[in-house]
């Protein structure tokens, strides 16, 4: 016979392995709030990824439980009334990526009931287009995005990732169209203009730098050996200024700093002028077509 002392000795035992089966669901996710930040260096788009290692269990079971993510809203980083869109994706622990939506919640996705021995296992990446970085005011922009897990039976985790870009001061030229000069008639000299857009995500002045194609940046016409030399002014609205070959003219303003193509060319600001003398025409060495490339460059004052 057993005696009563260790009968219930046994109970309790039971009872204990009863209860500790049960308390082994489990969620977490580390690290628990990671901070991401970037500079946008003027081009190009910005991607943060952040990796984590995700540990979801079914009760006594080791075997991995699905769980769901909802991220918050909203999807954009913000400085003052500034905003900047951003999107997301999540790739679970058995490699599939789905596209995230904010305040949409994502469920059965597989989980691990492993830890991370050698690497982590779901991966958050964000992008912010180029387009949109450009668009933007200059400054530093900044979103913590909440992810929300939860396995329908451990406790809900939330993770807050904290995303930041500082945004320099950018500048920039658009609404450019080549120049037809036409055919000389033998007399009248040939001239032409491009009116063209200048973006700047803040306000202030820039200076422009042109360069031809001849010797030291020289302003000509090209056919072959022959050579024809042209003149350039720039106008922001002030009145035309000349150019001449590498030097910055200084001082001009009237930039758009609300839309990065002037809204489609509608409120194109500078205009670009060429000028062909009629003497330095007669003065070519061959007839035919003569062709040149004026490179443009804006520096921020």
């Amino acid at each position: 016979m057993i005696p009563e002392r260790m009968q219930w000795c046994v109970r309790l035992l039971f009872l204990l392995l009863l209860w500790g089966g049960e308390a082994s669901a489990d969620l977490n996710i580390t690290p628990a709030a990671p901070t991401l930040s970037q500079t946008w260096p003027g081009s190009g788009n910005i991607v943060f990824i952040q990796d984590f290692c995700l540990r979801s269990t079914n009760g006594n079971s080791s075997n991995g439980r699905a769980y769901g993510l909802t991220p918050g809203a909203p999807f954009t980083l913000s400085n003052g009334s500034n905003t900047i869109p951003f999107t997301a994706t999540w790739r679970g622990t058995t490699g599939v990526t789905s596209t995230l939506s904010a305040g949409v919640g994502l469920v059965n996705l597989p989980g691990s009931g492993v830890n991370c021995p050698g690497a982590n296992n779901v991966r958050l990446t964000a992008t912010v287009t180029a387009a949109s970085l450009a668009a933007a005011p200059a400054g530093l922009y900044t979103q913590i995005l909440q992810l929300t897990l939860d396995n329908a039976q451990a406790i809900p985790v939330v993770v807050p990732v904290t995303l930041s870009i500082s945004i320099g001061s950018y500048i920039s030229l658009s609404q450019l169209t080549d120049i037809n000069l036409g055919t000389f008639d033998g007399i009248n000299p040939l001239t032409g203009s491009d009116v063209v857009c200048v973006y700047r995500n803040v306000s202030g002045g820039y200076g422009v730098r042109a360069s031809g194609q001849g010797t030291a940046g020289a302003f000509v016409l090209v056919n072959g050996a022959s050579q024809v030399p042209f003149s350039v002014t720039w106008n922001d609205g002030s009145g035309a200024a000349a150019l001449l070959p590498g030097v910055l003219l200084s001082g001009r303003g009237n930039v758009n700093n609300t839309s990065l193509d002037c809204n489609a060319g509608a409120a194109n600001n500078a205009t670009l002028g060429i000028t062909v003398s009629a003497a330095d025409i007669g003065a070519a060495s061959s007839a035919g077509l003569h062709s040149g490339v004026l490179t443009l460059t804006l520096e921020i004052q």
